[in-house]
Order: structure tokens, then C-alpha cells, then sequence
């Protein structure tokens, strides 16, 4: 975790704000930033095997589909904070909006405070809905 000490340091509720901000404006290095290098990246969705990567792992196909969309907008609400001294657990509701596509699920961002700032070590998400637009 001291390999962070160069990065920028973000207070839980900056984390919050940035991480759909960045996503949304296809500004995936700061996205990625946002995270600890051993952070893993859930995706459950229903009847198919549960997919989980290292982020320097799934920013590849993260990318891949940043680029593939003119309009790529993701917004959360229904935000929910649990900390727990150095340890959060952050639930949002996302709506991720694309060119073709809408899709709809739940973000579980879980956080550690460590070097004077707050680092997503595992973002847990479902997909709940998937309208062809």
C-alpha cells in the first residue's frame, strides 16, 4: 500500500464524487488512480460465473468500451456510507448510459484510509437491467 504515497490523496466523500465524474468524462487514468493497485473489479450477473480482475487487469476492456461510445455517461444515486474507522463500504445505484444501451445495477465500493487518504480496494457490482436504447 506505500506505493500509493505518490498519488493523489482523496477524502472518502471526494472518492464518492470522482469515481462516476471520471468514469462519465472517459478520464480512466484519474478513474484508475482512485483505486489501489491490488484492487479487484466484481462483476456478478445472474446465471453466469462471477468475473473478477486485478483494475490494471480490467482497464483494458474498460477502455475498449469507453472509446466504442460517443455518449457514455454513468450517474449514481441511492448512496449509502458505512465506515468503519479506516475501513468503508460505499453502495450506489448506477445508471450507465452509452450509445446504444442503457445499463442499470449496484455499485459496492468497499475503501481503506491508508497514507492520508482513501483507496478503493474492491468495487462489487450487478448489473440489474439492460435496455437496448
Amino acid at each position: 500500500m506505500s506505493s500509493q504515497v505518490t498519488k493523489q490523496h482523496y477524502s472518502l466523500q471526494e472518492i464518492i464524487e470522482y469515481d462516476p465524474l471520471c468514469y462519465s468524462e472517459k478520464r480512466l487514468d484519474e478513474w484508475q488512480g482512485l483505486f489501489d493497485e491490488r484492487a479487484t473489479i466484481v462483476r456478478v450477473e445472474e446465471g453466469k460465473p462471477i468475473s473478477s480482475l486485478n483494475v490494471v487487469e480490467a482497464m483494458p476492456e474498460q477502455r475498449e468500451y469507453a472509446e466504442e461510445n460517443r455518449i457514455f455517461r454513468e450517474t449514481w444515486d441511492q448512496v449509502e456510507i458505512k465506515q468503519y474507522g479506516n475501513i468503508a463500504v460505499v453502495k450506489a445505484h448506477y445508471v450507465l448510459t452509452t450509445d446504444h444501451e442503457i445499463r442499470k445495477g449496484i455499485d459496492i465500493l468497499t475503501l481503506c484510509f491508508y497514507e492520508k487518504g482513501w483507496w478503493i480496494t474492491n468495487l462489487t457490482y450487478e448489473q440489474k437491467e439492460f435496455i437496448v436504447r
